[in-house]
């Protein structure tokens, strides 16, 4: 599936077999498919099963390929084929053409996703036209919005100021406010790293398949008419919801199957052509549609009176099952909406007895046994999991503190803060010896809209500078950003934006006699926070040698108490 697109009969015939193996079949019968298996295939938040979509899952692995041959462009099988196809132009503007070989067509069918999530990541800026190529970190076109006023052929470079940084004020005068913000979460790095591409939908920038996969089918919902404004925010709502629903999944099930439709009553078999009359078997009255059979048929009066007050006539008027449950998801809270699903599993249940078996009494209390259903199920559930028992008092870890570094050596203490509604992200750096005394601190402020994860690493970048410039060169470094500590200590090249921030820092960390990068808990790095928070106020970087502010004097004195 990794190397040549499957033909689509090959896939319509896997498709039959998993659909009669699914709805259920023998060599003498079988029974009704009452969708196609490509709805199944949905995603369970748009109504479907979460089924693997084999066409889109082989065109996601083709992608891969792609990205594979894209990004080693030295070996064999890439430098045979750029010298077959694409011989003058980039791997990433080749083309199918009409002599090509089925290997190159199946790997061109797999760009159509990389084309949908792949941008540039900004190094040095003088490869990326600003108006033509996408590098803004804004789905699904990752181009600006603004109009081309810097002129077509400009550059991103030509965005920088002369020390290397966003030139801010520019940006806010030629590009609309919500390209603004997105151009202003993106790093700038100072090692003059060329521009590479990236995978949006990943955050270390590399391809891969689970990620390409949901890309693949957001693209077939979105270039699909019945898919293109049928998802409405409380339905995909409620879709998400009834998977996490605590009750067992056989109801789930039930409950997937009446919102879609898909249940065998009377009206909906006729509508489907098989030989019976539509009218409720119970009532003898109207036709039995799911709504009907469910919930408003006569014989259920007395169920519906429990939830009188809570859902009070709010069948009236719908015709369809699917619009009265997304009523009741407004209407309910969990435990009655628990409660509601168990009934009306429990009405269906009734109501098959009494057409197909032998037991035809309907003098049933449903809401009582659906309570006691409730009640024992979630009783039996908790012991299904096997929970590790807690440790007891004494073996718990303490309250994290600051510790000291060892001595001859200096500690640095990051952090960051952002304030998204103002652009600003604030840092703070303090660095302290073995005594716990402040050599050096900073609170710092730039206006941008990182990420958590990049305004962490600029932070640890920023607190590096400092020591390098107050000559503090033999350190460690604590931060509380546990993915990016990791990060720095893998070595492991990235190709998102955090690995400018990253390759800015291994440089130098080169230049610096670092013990470590460790990871610390927030409460041991408490005072490097409230610098963070104090930067997000300041007017501009604010510097201390051998102090420190006011506003994180108690901070300081409480953590060389209790780490000395």
């Amino acid at each position: 599936m990794n190397l040549f697109q499957l033909p689509k009969g090959l896939l319509e015939e896997i498709y039959r077999l998993c659909a009669r193996f699914w709805w259920g079949s023998n060599p003498t019968s079988r029974k009704i498919h009452w969708c196609s298996w490509s709805k199944l295939c949905d995603s369970k938040e748009h109504g479907g099963l979460g089924f693997k979509n084999l066409e889109v899952f082989n065109q996601s692995l083709l992608a891969g390929q792609y990205w594979r041959i894209m990004n080693h462009g030295g070996s064999l099988a890439a430098r045979l084929l750029k010298g077959c196809y694409f011989l003058d132009t980039e791997f990433f503007e080749a083309e199918s053409k009409a002599n090509s070989s089925y290997v190159w067509k199946s790997l061109m069918w797999g760009k159509q996703i990389l084309d949908a999530g792949t941008r540039w990541r900004v190094g040095n800026g003088s490869s990326i036209r600003i108006y033509q190529d996408k590098w803004i970190p804004k789905p699904i076109s990752f181009k600006p919005f603004s109009l081309p006023i810097l002129g077509d052929h400009s550059t991103v470079d030509c965005l920088f100021s002369p020390s290397g940084d966003w030139n801010v004020e520019l940006i806010k005068g030629v590009f609309r406010d919500e390209d603004v913000t997105a151009i202003l979460s993106i790093p700038i790095g100072r090692s003059c790293v060329t521009d590479t591409l990236l995978w949006h939908f990943e955050s270390n920038g590399s391809y891969l398949a689970k990620s390409g996969y949901r890309v693949g089918c957001s693209l077939r919902i979105g270039s699909s008419s019945s898919g293109s404004g049928s998802f409405s925010a409380l339905s995909i709502s409620w879709w998400k919801s009834l998977w996490k629903l605590p009750i067992p999944s056989k109801i789930k099930l039930f409950v997937w199957k009446t919102c879609n439709n898909f249940l065998p009553t009377f009206e909906v078999l006729a509508r489907r052509k098989v030989p019976v009359a539509s009218l409720c078997p119970i009532c003898k009255f109207l036709s039995e549609s799911t709504l009907h059979s469910l919930w408003s048929c006569s014989h259920l009066k007395s169920m519906r009176a429990n939830w009188f007050h809570k859902l009070s006539g709010n069948h009236k008027g719908k015709r369809h099952f699917f619009d009265f449950i997304l009523d009741c998801f407004v209407r309910l809270n969990v435990d009655d909406l628990v409660l509601l699903c168990v009934c009306l599993w429990k009405v269906w249940s009734l109501r098959n007895n009494y057409v197909h078996a032998s037991s035809p009494s309907l003098d049933v209390d449903v809401v009582s046994w659906s309570q006691a259903f409730v009640s024992e199920f979630h009783s039996v559930r908790p012991s299904l999991i096997t929970v590790p028992s807690l440790p007891v008092a004494s073996d718990r870890p303490t309250d994290p503190v600051w510790i000291p570094p060892d001595p001859g050596l200096y500690k640095i203490n990051c952090d960051a803060a952002i304030n998204s509604s103002r652009r600003l992200v604030g840092f703070g750096i303090v660095i302290r010896d073995s005594d716990g005394g402040v050599m050096a601190s900073s609170s710092q402020i730039t206006e941008a809209s990182f990420s958590p994860q990049v305004a962490e690493a600029c932070a640890i970048l920023r607190g590096l500078k400092l020591a390098l410039d107050t000559g503090l060169v033999s350190c460690r470094i604590d931060s509380d950003a546990k993915v990016v500590v990791d990060w720095i200590n893998s070595n492991v090249p990235l190709s998102s934006e955090i690995g400018v921030v990253i390759t800015d820092i291994h440089n130098l960390l080169e230049r610096l006699h670092c013990v470590s990068v460790n990871f610390v808990p927030r409460k041991a790095n408490s005072v490097a926070h409230g610098l963070a928070k104090n930067g997000l106020n300041c007017v501009d970087d604010l510097f201390w040698l051998e102090d420190s502010p006011p506003c994180v004097s108690t901070l300081i004195l409480a953590e060389c108490r209790t780490g000395l």
